[in-house]
């Protein structure tokens, strides 16, 4: 959405699309995910203060790009958090696309087996 707000291409369709661009070059795709992901470390720091978790798992595309990505949301996310909480772990999530799948799945075993 913010490639698109930059003036990004509209057949761009997804974060992995603007992740390609960004590593052949495409200077435009580099800033959008630079900016949302700064936005998410900004985010992730303000959620983090108020819960105080122990772990942030991202999941969802963003979370598979790698390090053009990660980098920045990481820089953001230490540069707002406060200082007691700058030890909370910001992970990518293992089961990528699967998470909903596998967690509907777990669900009806839970029915089926009684527990829920």
């Amino acid at each position: 959405r913010h490639y698109l707000y930059l003036g990004g291409s509209q057949d761009v369709k997804d974060s992995h699309g603007i992740a390609l661009l960004a590593q052949r070059g495409d200077s435009l795709a580099a800033r959008a995910l630079q900016e949302s992901a700064a936005a998410m470390g900004r985010g992730i720091a303000a959620v983090v203060t108020l819960i105080d978790p122990e772990l942030v798992v991202v999941t969802g595309g963003v979370a598979q790009i790698g390090a053009l990505w990660w980098e920045p949301m990481e820089r953001s996310f230490h540069a707002e958090v406060i200082d007691v909480l700058q030890s909370t772990r910001v992970v990518p999530g293992v089961l990528a696309g699967n998470a909903p799948l596998l967690g509907a799945a777990a669900a009806v075993w839970d029915i089926k087996d009684g527990t829920k």
